[in-house]
Parts: C-alpha cells; structure tokens; sequence
C-alpha cells in the first residue's frame, strides 16, 4: 500500500471515529450516503456539535485505525449491535478499495469484525483516479430494521462485480451474493450485455421501497465505445435483480464510437430511479 492509500485509509477511519462520537452520544444512525435518499447531508437529530462543542481546544482527533488501503466509500454508522454477545450502542462500518469491510468501535477504535472478500481490480482500463486498486468503491447502505449492510464488490476474477447483503452483527453473507449481469436493447433490436470490464460501480448504493439501486459509469471516461450508463436493482432480502433496468444510452451507431453515458442526478421515486443523462449521449 503507497504511504497516499495508507493516509486516506487513516484520515477517513479518524474521520468515522469522530463522526461517531455525536452519533453514540444522540444514538443516531448514519445508513445511507448523506444521511437520506435525498443526498442532503442534513441530520435534524444532531444536538452535540454545536458551534461551541466543536470551537473549544477539547474538539479533535481522538485516535486512528489503521485499515488495510484506501476508502473511496463513506463510513456508515448502526446503533444498538450485538456482536459476538456484546451490545454495543454505537458500530462504524467502512469498506476498503480492498474488498474488505469493517466493523470498528468508535469509543475505542476497536476493529471488532473484519471481513475481505477478494482481491481487487488494480487499476482497472488503467484509470487510477481513486488509488491503485478497486475494490468496494461506492458507499454501501445500511437496513437498520433487518440488520443487514448492502456492499458491492470488484473482485479481480473477471472481473467480477457482486452484491452482497452482509449481517450487520458478523459481517457474513445473510444470502448468496449474486453476480452483477444485465442486458438492454438498442435501437436497431440487437441486445448490449453489461460489462464489467468497462463499468464502474461509484455512485453510492441506495435503498427504497425494499429494493437496492446501484448505478454505473466509466473508468476515467476510457473505453467510450463499450461503456454505457447502467441503473440496476434488486430486490433486499433475497438479492433477486428486477426484471428491468435502465441502460442510459440505448444508440446503436455513433459518429465517432462515442457511447460513454452514466447516471447522474438519481434517486428513487417509487420502485424506479429518476434519471437525467445528457441528451447528447
């Protein structure tokens, strides 16, 4: 690991430390990225950070955690855990572009639960824009009322994306991960396989309605003829992918070989996402 991944990797497990102590001390949970669907960032229930809590010399660092690469996805928090018979009021998770996941102690810096789940895609169509590798690149969310954290992984046999529904209280698979495929037509009537060479899963994972949506992109905007857009999703619980998706950019012929699209502006509405995308594309 170069001493750039190794400094990320602390900074943002000091950063999900200290974000942390708020959320033990008010018991709230941080499940999704950016506090809601909405992506505001907003925590109506926050009481501790005041501007005269965070101004004074005791606010800081209280310690690191040294985590095994760098974290491209955001901490998330749970409250009320039991792990290994122990109830702890508040866990941080964080997911490495390892593959790996944790579970940390944000009172102690504790690593309570660790799991990996593959070795990752180095610098996959050689775009490095996140750090060598790429492993869980996109922020997972949490199921707070099932316990279970929804990740997606890059694992270099392929490579390969899955989904997984991970327990919140032994970081194992709750079903069996399912392998990331799907297919759209174009245009002319001839079927585009998703690819996962060429689409990058960075867009945050979101929850509603009981069905998790992931959206993908490209690498560094390389292999533009072969990458599309792609919002997928399935069903929580069981992992069972809808029976449609939406692939951005459905042209079967372009100019210049020209197709790179990706989803932007999404959220769920309903059980389907809302998606603007460039009309040029």
């Amino acid at each position: 690991m170069t001493g750039s991944s190794l400094a990320k990797s602390l900074a943002a497990a000091c950063f999900a430390a200290l974000a942390c102590i708020s959320a033990a001390s008010a018991q709230v949970s941080v499940t999704t990225y950016h506090n809601d669907n909405l992506r505001t960032g907003w925590n109506s229930s926050e009481t501790v950070l005041t501007q005269s809590a965070v101004g004074g010399g005791s606010f800081g660092q209280l310690f690191s955690v040294q985590l095994d690469d760098q974290v491209d996805a955001q901490p998330l928090v749970a409250t009320n855990v039991t792990i290994n018979a122990h109830l702890y009021a508040t866990v941080v998770y964080v997911a490495t572009e390892n593959n790996s996941v944790y579970a940390i102690d944000p009172t102690s810096g504790n690593v309570i639960l660790k799991t990996n789940f593959g070795p990752p895609v180095p610098n996959p169509q050689g775009c490095n824009n996140n750090g060598p590798n790429v492993g869980v690149d996109s922020t997972p969310v949490i199921d707070a009322a099932n316990g279970i954290l929804y990740v997606i992984t890059y694992t270099n046999d392929g490579p390969t994306y899955r989904i997984r529904a991970l327990s919140l209280s032994t970081l194992l698979d709750t079903v069996t991960p399912v392998v990331v495929t799907a297919s759209g037509m174009l245009t002319n009537g001839s079927t585009y396989q998703f690819n996962a060479s060429v689409d990058r899963q960075r867009p945050a994972l979101l929850l509603s309605n009981n069905t998790v949506y992931a959206g993908f992109g490209s690498f560094c905007d390389l292999a533009a003829d072969q990458s599309r857009g792609w919002v997928l999703g399935w069903q929580a619980g069981t992992l069972t992918p809808l029976a449609a998706n939406k692939l951005t950019n459905t042209r079967s012929s372009s100019q210049d070989n020209f197709f790179l699209t990706a989803p932007y502006g999404c959220r769920a509405t309903g059980l389907r996402p809302t998606l603007r995308a460039p009309s040029s594309s």
